[in-house]
């Protein structure tokens, strides 16, 4: 019985420590009406924008800390003014990211994001979470399953500790 305990609660608190990511899926803008409808998103220079531009169309996953992870594993991150980039650094991804019917959602419940028209270029557009200038565009970006479907409906747990030594103490406490 005691064995049982003890191992039960081992399970229990390394489970914990899993994390869980959702599932990968394409990033596609919708906006009906406009040249805007079904376009992807891409990386220029770190910076990402919405456009038709061949087979450049990014892909990822949203991890246990709401983080969006692409599918190079770099993060996004969000600008103070808005705009979003990739980083290398994990540690620089904004959180608050989630999926709920189909749409790529940013703080809750908000699946509004925003194309910016670019001057030097009138077949891209900045991605934002905010609106800049009266030519903004709101976009829903879907999350697109592989299988072709939606990607199923995922919130983060905020259960970011990933240390297996962690893990490790934990377990021999119970011992």
């Amino acid at each position: 019985m005691k064995l049982s305990s003890i191992i039960s609660a081992s399970i229990l608190a390394f489970s914990s420590l899993v994390n869980a990511d959702s599932e990968d899926f394409g990033l596609i803008a919708i906006r009906s009406g406009s040249d805007l409808q079904y376009a992807g998103i891409f990386s220029q220079n770190g910076t990402l924008y919405f456009g038709h531009v061949g087979n450049s169309s990014l892909s990822g996953r949203i991890n246990d800390c709401g983080q969006l992870v692409l599918a190079d594993n770099s993060s996004v991150v969000i600008n103070n003014d808005g705009s979003l980039e990739e980083s290398d650094d994990l540690k620089k991804a904004t959180d608050g990211f989630a999926i709920q019917d189909g749409h790529l959602l940013y703080k809750q419940d908000n699946d509004e994001f925003f194309a910016v028209p670019q001057a030097h270029d009138s077949s891209i557009y900045l991605v934002s979470t905010k609106r800049n200038g009266n030519e903004s565009l709101s976009v829903v970006i879907r999350a697109q399953g592989y299988s072709g479907d939606v990607a199923h409906d995922f919130h983060a747990t905020k259960n970011c500790s990933t240390s297996v030594v962690g893990a490790e103490m934990e377990i021999s406490s119970y011992t």
